[in-house]
């Protein structure tokens, strides 16, 4: 039975009695990598029930802290250690969730330091394993395992070793940009086409019931693929005009130490923005001072006036928020600067609604009463279009880099993978004959080599992958090659499968008029085209058409 009353400086005594080490007393309370005060001690001495604090410019945080996290003393200290030690410097809240929510589940036999130290080692070592087979960015339980080790070995914790961190290190995730380059080329997640954002504008100005903060939002993401936490930080002091035009310094938010920051004086960017955009901000503004002028009356009440008018507005303030989250921000002097902010969430949220508002049907198939149907609008693809222009530009790497705040030229390598390969094959297939032309573009960025099939995707035989991530409603293999979800594999006999399709159709035609022949004929069409897009990139640049 776990001991769930175990005190702060009764564990560091067992700790300190059963293994030998010169502990110091946990500290009652801690202070955030953003000043914020919070209390890991009651008055009485107890752990706190919960360690409540602000994750600025995100959202609210609440770990569970008054339970144990481990039967075993030992580890037990361990974990509180790092988590205090990441809370102050770090704030990876996914990091601790991760070790918080699976510790529990780690066996302790051994009585030694250095064997404990072993075990934990092992642990370690298996959630890194199981990081590195997930194609997803900095998989949380990976990056926690390292951390955690990591902060063992600073402490100089006994079994702890640099040759074993450095081989927890060298393991790697399992083609970690295969899944991105998946993404670049995805019709729902990859880069918008010039054709896509000037649909979005075009519907944008035709419908009255768009807001002014999501005008404000679409453009600076157009502009400069702004993160949303980058655009919940803004001020309205942050944009400006000199004789260049209209600018707006943009806070840097990538990377530990800039992340910190937030908006301290040192930690902005000179970005020059569009006309266009310069207005869409322009008309946010007065909207701003309202909803802001709402909020101080609320601080008002926990700071007075003089206090609560010393805020800066941002150019996106919440619009409502709890009285002991705002009690939080005026109790704490650290933090108070953002107690108008509204989090990052809500711009993402607000970007992704446009999807649904605007319904602009997609290009490759009919328009249905399904948000599957409607061009997909998020925050993150217009990162990925800014990344994606640039490169075709001919911008360096160093510039991409520094275009997106990121601490390095390693996170956008893949942009230049993408865009060279694809760069050179438009060129080609262009100087070809339109029905080529037409071809490749109706399944430029679809086809598959099969070798990775992911969580979220379906294996249709030999045939190819579909994404729709549920079973699909029409006729598979003879409706994919209609469908926008499928990935058809470069290896697969397409000939043959266009071949049963037309005996299909040849078996209908007698029985069957209306959707059913209409179906057939577009997935004959579909089969047809993309047999000539598979054929004319295997000839390459060199032979004829």
């Amino acid at each position: 039975m776990i001991d769930q009353t175990l005190k702060p400086i009764k564990l560091v005594e067992s700790v300190a009695l059963n293994y030998g080490l010169e502990v110091e007393e946990f500290p009652a309370s801690l202070v955030t990598v953003y000043g914020q005060i919070v209390n890991l001690q009651d008055g009485a001495g107890n752990w706190a029930s919960d360690l409540h604090f602000e994750h600025v410019g995100y959202i609210s945080r609440k770990i569970r802290w008054g339970e144990r996290f481990h039967d075993n003393d030992y580890v037990e200290w361990i974990i509180r250690g790092w988590t205090i030690d990441r809370l102050e410097h770090n704030l990876n809240v996914k990091a601790i969730a991760a070790i918080h929510s699976s510790i529990a589940g780690l066996s302790i036999a051994e009585s030694s330091g250095e064997e404990i130290a072993e075990t934990l080692f092992q642990w370690c070592e298996e959630k890194v394993m199981e990081g590195s087979a997930i194609c997803d960015h900095a998989p949380a339980p990976a990056a926690a395992a390292r951390s955690l080790y990591e902060w063992g070995l600073e402490e100089d914790l006994a079994g702890f070793s640099e040759h074993r961190l450095f081989s927890l290190s060298q393991v790697r995730k399992a083609r970690q940009s295969s899944g991105t380059f998946v993404t670049m080329q995805d019709a729902d997640f990859g880069p918008f086409t010039r054709t896509e954002l000037s649909f979005i504008e075009e519907a944008m100005k035709s419908l009255v019931s768009i807001t002014a903060a999501e005008r404000a939002a679409y453009y600076l993401a157009r502009d400069w693929g702004l993160r949303p936490i980058q655009m919940a930080l803004l001020h309205l002091s942050d944009f400006g005009r000199d004789e260049l035009g209209p600018y707006v310094a943009v806070p840097c938010a990538k990377g530990t130490k800039r992340s910190i920051l937030r908006r301290a004086k040192n930690n902005f960017v000179k970005r020059y923005i569009a006309d266009d955009t310069a207005e869409a901000i322009h008309q946010q503004v007065p909207f701003a001072l309202e909803i802001a002028r709402n909020m101080r009356k609320k601080i008002a009440i926990h700071t007075g006036e003089k206090r609560a008018a010393e805020l800066g507005t941002p150019l996106f303030p919440a619009k409502g928020r709890s009285d002991s989250r705002m009690l939080r921000y005026c109790r704490d002097p650290k933090i108070f600067q953002y107690a108008l902010h509204c989090d990052s969430h809500s711009i993402s949220k607000m970007v992704r609604d446009l999807t649904w508002k605007l319904r602009i049907p997609r290009t490759t198939e009919p328009s249905r009463e399904s948000e599957k149907y409607f061009l997909n609008i998020t925050a993150y693809r217009f990162r990925r279009t800014k990344g994606t222009s640039m490169v075709l530009a001919g911008a360096s790497p160093e510039e991409v880099a520094e275009a997106l705040d990121h601490v390095s030229v390693d996170s956008i390598k893949f942009y230049f993978r993408y865009n060279l390969e694809l760069h050179d094959f438009i060129n080609r297939v262009h100087s070809e004959s339109p029905d080529i032309v037409r071809a490749v573009e109706a399944w430029q960025g679809r086809l598959d080599d099969m070798n990775v099939v992911l969580p979220n995707e379906i294996k249709i035989g030999t045939l190819g992958k579909c994404t729709r991530g549920s079973a699909c409603p029409y006729h598979p293999t003879v409706s994919c090659y209609s469908c926008q979800n499928f990935r058809p594999s470069k290896s697969a006999d397409h000939r043959q499968a266009l071949t049963d399709i037309q005996d299909f159709q040849t078996l209908m035609r007698d029985t069957s008029t209306g959707p059913i022949s209409q179906q057939l004929e577009t997935a004959i069409h579909g089969a047809k085209s993309l047999i000539l897009a598979i054929e004319h990139e295997v000839r390459g640049p060199n032979e004829a058409s």
